[in-house]
C-alpha cells in the first residue's frame, strides 16, 4: 500500500515520494555575522524584513568591497531561496531576479546541490508539516528565537520525481499570482481612497445639493462642542469574565479604524449605543492606533473598557461623518502629535477636545460619509476575495504536499 502520498495530485503520477533531509539536497549558508557599515548608496543589504514584507526595494547599502568580500564565501543567484531563521522563522522567498545584494546573517541561503526544482521546495516550506518541523528544531529559549543551519538541513522533506514537482510549483505558481494580483489592487483602491479622502477634507473636492447648487461654506469646530465624550471607571475585567458583551479597549481597534474586539465581559454600566465612536487613549504595541476612532455598528453588543473615549455625536453632526474626518490623514496626524509618551502613546482629554474639525452642514456630511462608506465596501470586498484565495493556497498546500 502506499502511503508517501498527498492527497490531492495530478492523475498521471502515481509513484510514492521519496523523503529526504533538507540538507542532503542543497547547501544551506547564513549572512554575515556582523551588522556592516552602511553607505548611501551601493549594494542593497538584505534582512527579515524585506523577506517578510516582499519589499527588495527599500533596503540598506553595503559598500562594493563588502559584497566582494562575501561573495568570495557565497552569493545570492537567481534561483535560490532566501529563508528567515532568526526571529521569524520559516519565511520563505524564491529569488525569481538576477540577484546583486548582501544578507544579513538572520537569513538562510538555500542553493540546490542536486536536480530540484527550487519553486517547489519554496512551496514545501510554506506547509504546515515544514513549518512544524522548523518550529520543533527551534531554539525557543533564545531571545530572539532561532534555529541554527544544521537543524533546518536536518529537517525531513518528501519529494516526487521532477515532472511532478515542476507540475506542483507551476500550478501554486498561478494561484500566488493571483493572490499578488488581488493584493496589489487592495493596495492601488486604497491610495486612490486616501487620495479621495485627502481632497474631500481639504476642500479640493465639494458635493453638491440634489438641485445642483452649493451647500454653505464650512465651518471649523473643536471636537468638544460637537460630541459629548465620556470614558469608562477602571474595571478589572478578567476578574469578571461571564458571556455577555465584548469587551472594547485599546486592542480592539485596528489601525484601520475597524473593530476587533473578541473577549466578553460582564458589566452592566458603559453598555456602547450604534453609532458611538470609541477612541484608545493609549497605544502600547498595538500599531498606529493612537488617535484613530471606530465606530460601533450595533446596539447592547458592546461594552467600553479602560483606556478609551467614548465620542458620542452632538445634534447636527453625523457620526459617520465624523468617523472618517478623525481617521482622515492631515487630522490623525495633528492627533497624534498631541500624544506624548516614548514607550506609550498617550492622548488626554482636553487635547481632543480642543482638536479642530472641519464640518459641513449635515446634509453634505451625510453625503460625504455615503460615498466614503461605498468606498470601503468595495474595499471590503477586496478583502474578501483575497482572503477566499488564500484560504484556497492554504488548503492546497495541506492536500498538495506529504
Amino acid at each position: 500500500m502506499k502511503t508517501n502520498t498527498p492527497k490531492l495530485r495530478f492523475k498521471e503520477f502515481t509513484d510514492e515520494w521519496q523523503e529526504k533531509k533538507l540538507g542532503e539536497i542543497t547547501s544551506i549558508f547564513d549572512g554575515t555575522h556582523q551588522t556592516p557599515d552602511y553607505v548611501k548608496t551601493g549594494i542593497p543589504f538584505y534582512s527579515v524584513e524585506h523577506i517578510t514584507s516582499g519589499n527588495f526595494k527599500d533596503t540598506k547599502f553595503v559598500s562594493e568591497e563588502v559584497y566582494e568580500q562575501e561573495c568570495r564565501r557565497v552569493k545570492i543567484e537567481r534561483d535560490d531561496i532566501l529563508m528567515t531563521r532568526i526571529g521569524d522563522i520559516g519565511t520563505s522567498k524564491y529569488i525569481s531576479w538576477n540577484p546583486v545584494a548582501s544578507y544579513y546573517v538572520s537569513l538562510a541561503l538555500i542553493k540546490k546541490t542536486s536536480p530540484l526544482n527550487m519553486k517547489f521546495l519554496d512551496q514545501y516550506i510554506k506547509t504546515n508539516t515544514f513549518q512544524h518541523r522548523l518550529w520543533q528544531r527551534t531554539i525557543h529559549v533564545a531571545f530572539p528565537k532561532k534555529i541554527n543551519l544544521g537543524e533546518i538541513g536536518d529537517c525531513e522533506i518528501s519529494i516526487p520525481d521532477a515532472d511532478e514537482q515542476e507540475k506542483i510549483a507551476d500550478f501554486l505558481t498561478v494561484v500566488d499570482e493571483k493572490i499578488n494580483k488581488l493584493e496589489e489592487k487592495k493596495k492601488r483602491f486604497e491610495k486612490y481612497k486616501k487620495g479621495l479622502m485627502q481632497a474631500i477634507f481639504s476642500q479640493k473636492i465639494r458635493f453638491k445639493r440634489q438641485d445642483g447648487s452649493d451647500f454653505p461654506d464650512w465651518e471649523e469646530k473643536k471636537l468638544g462642542e460637537i460630541v459629548r465624550m465620556s470614558t469608562a471607571p477602571y474595571v478589572d475585567f478578567d476578574r469578571n469574565i461571564q458571556q455577555g458583551y465584548y469587551l472594547i479597549d485599546m486592542g480592539s481597534v485596528l489601525a484601520s479604524g475597524k473593530l476587533s474586539a473578541n473577549k466578553r465581559t460582564i458589566s452592566s454600566n458603559n453598555i456602547l449605543k450604534r453609532g458611538e465612536l470609541v477612541m484608545p487613549n493609549r497605544d502600547i504595541g498595538h500599531g498606529d492606533i493612537i488617535g484613530k476612532v471606530a465606530e460601533i455598528d450595533q446596539d447592547n453588543k458592546y461594552v467600553l473598557g479602560n483606556n478609551m473615549f467614548c465620542l458620542c455625536a452632538k445634534e447636527n453632526v453625523f457620526s459617520r461623518y465624523l468617523f472618517y474626518a478623525i481617521n482622515s490623514q492631515d487630522i490623525n496626524r495633528e492627533m497624534r502629535k498631541k500624544s506624548n509618551g516614548t514607550s506609550q502613546l498617550q492622548l488626554i482629554r482636553k487635547d481632543v477636545d480642543s482638536q479642530k474639525i472641519p464640518l459641513p452642514n449635515i446634509e453634505e456630511q451625510e453625503k460625504i460619509a455615503k460615498f466614503l462608506t461605498s468606498l470601503d465596501n468595495k474595499v471590503d470586498l477586496i478583502n474578501k476575495e483575497l482572503e477566499q484565495a488564500k484560504l484556497f493556497k492554504k488548503s492546497l498546500l495541506q492536500q498538495m504536499f506529504v
